[in-house]
């Protein structure tokens, strides 16, 4: 994003974009380059594209260890022209006579953070919120004890990282209280057209008579105090699936009596390998591949009760996954001083 040309959109910078599923990974991959639109650049791994086939999002996140370069390639079309306008290339590194190798972590965590201003007006303790990033590297050269010895010809590169992070999720909604759980909503309020509170006031569906002789205007009988004396008990059953309230409401109409707080546990793999071998001072092939696959899981924000239904609308985690291999082959062959063949063949399965 720092390339001249390139303007990313500012969901790349969201720090709770981990890059599993295909939406995080298509807003990792939001930019544009000199002028073309989102969706319409190349993204490339040792040459071979590595990208989803309906938003041109990258399928995977290697290692920043295993990077040995990095480019940004523009080319000078105007932006009415070209299907794209660029190319972000990704070069691995590879193995070299001496082995070599890594080690990196990086933690977030909650301790290190402070609270934020709608929690402590609300007097919601701090949130969890951690991310455990970790991985390593090696690489040298391809020995075989008295078998084979690749120095100078067979080398290798493997690297690894994984990601670990419970996402916070708050959610605050108003459920059946006791009374209702029974049927009785003699204590119930509801707004007015002024939106004070006044009593709720319910009908009986079954005691309704045609009024003034009308076949189209009914009129029901009102329960008095509100209090269902003919509840239906499949309707009851339902209520009970409601957890009970455990939070001091927010206002007379009994809003926000429920409160959970959980996480929503996300991981993510990476594993990227390469295979270098130097056949001649004219030849050399490369074996390139790994795989990346990540979940983030679902939470019931109605807690373990016994029904087990989730809250869709408000604050639910929505499952995703991620199973990403890819795979390359490439060979370079020098004719002349002057000329070159380089041929690559790759796989990248979503």
């Amino acid at each position: 994003t720092l390339q001249a040309g390139v303007v990313p959109s500012m969901q790349i910078y969201n720090g709770n974009i981990l890059g599993v599923g295909y939406a995080d990974r298509m807003q990792m991959s939001d930019m544009r380059i000199n002028g073309g639109l989102v969706g319409t650049n190349d993204v490339q791994m040792d040459g071979i594209a590595v990208q989803g086939a309906a938003w041109h999002e990258t399928t995977v996140l290697p290692n920043r260890d295993a990077i040995q370069e990095v480019r940004v390639i523009a080319n000078t079309f105007a932006a009415d022209l070209g299907h794209g306008q660029g190319l972000v290339s990704m070069i691995t590194k590879n193995g070299t006579n001496q082995f070599h190798g890594s080690a990196n972590y990086r933690l977030r965590n909650e301790d290190l953070n402070a609270n934020g201003l709608y929690n402590n007006m609300f007097g919601i303790p701090r949130s969890k919120y951690r991310v455990n990033e970790y991985g390593g590297t090696i690489g040298g050269p391809v020995i075989l004890p008295k078998l084979f010895n690749g120095k100078d010809k067979l080398f290798f590169f493997a690297s690894y990282e994984r990601l670990s992070h419970s996402d916070p999720m708050n959610y605050q909604g108003r459920v059946p209280t006791d009374l209702e759980r029974k049927g009785d909503f003699s204590q119930t309020m509801v707004p007015d057209n002024n939106g004070n509170p006044v009593p709720v006031q319910l009908f009986d569906p079954y005691s309704a008579v045609p009024y003034q002789g009308s076949s189209q205007v009914f009129i029901r009988q009102p329960y008095p105090g509100a209090v269902i004396t003919n509840a239906d008990p499949y309707g009851l059953k339902i209520l009970q699936a409601y957890p009970e309230p455990n939070h001091t409401p927010t206002d007379a109409f009994q809003g926000n009596n429920y409160f959970f707080q959980g996480s929503v546990p996300t991981v993510r793999n990476n594993l990227a390998t390469r295979l270098d071998y130097h056949l001649s001072n004219r030849q050399s092939l490369y074996l390139s591949g790994g795989l990346q696959n990540g979940s983030v899981a679902a939470v019931n924000a109605w807690g373990n009760n016994k029904y087990g239904f989730y809250n869709n609308a408000n604050g639910q985690s929505t499952p995703k996954s991620d199973d990403n291999p890819y795979a390359m082959v490439g060979d370079t062959i020098t004719l002349s001083p002057t000329t070159i063949v380089d041929v690559r063949y790759g796989v990248t399965r979503v």
